[in-house]
C-alpha cells in the first residue's frame, strides 16, 4: 500500500512536469482555475488586491519569488498572471 502511493505521488509529480514542459498555460488548461488549492487561491486573492481578478507586477511585490518568476509564468503575455497561470506557482508565503 505504501509503495503504491509513492508510485502515484511519483507519476502525479511526473504528469505535472510534463504539463509545464509542454507550455499548458492559463488558456491550455480548460480547469485551469480549479487546479488550485484552497491555500493557493488564499495567496492568489491576497495579491490580487485590485481583485480584477489578475496578478499584475506591482501586486507581485509583495512575493519577491513570483516577482522573480513573473515573466515566465506569463504565457499569454499580457502582462498580468492569471488564477490557471499562478496554479504553476505555488507562493509559501506571500509577504516574503
Amino acid at each position: 500500500m505504501k509503495r503504491a502511493m509513492c508510485s502515484l505521488k511519483a507519476i502525479t509529480l511526473i504528469a505535472g512536469v510534463m504539463l509545464v514542459s509542454n507550455g499548458a498555460g492559463a488558456g491550455d488548461m480548460a480547469e485551469g482555475n480549479k487546479q488550485l488549492t484552497e491555500e493557493t487561491q488564499q495567496q492568489f486573492s491576497q495579491l490580487d488586491i485590485n481583485r480584477d481578478g489578475y496578478i499584475n507586477k506591482d501586486e507581485a511585490q509583495k512575493a519577491p519569488a513570483l516577482l522573480a518568476k513573473f515573466s515566465k509564468l506569463d504565457r499569454n503575455r499580457d502582462k498580468r498572471v492569471d488564477e490557471g497561470e499562478f496554479a504553476r506557482f505555488e507562493v509559501t508565503d506571500p509577504h516574503q
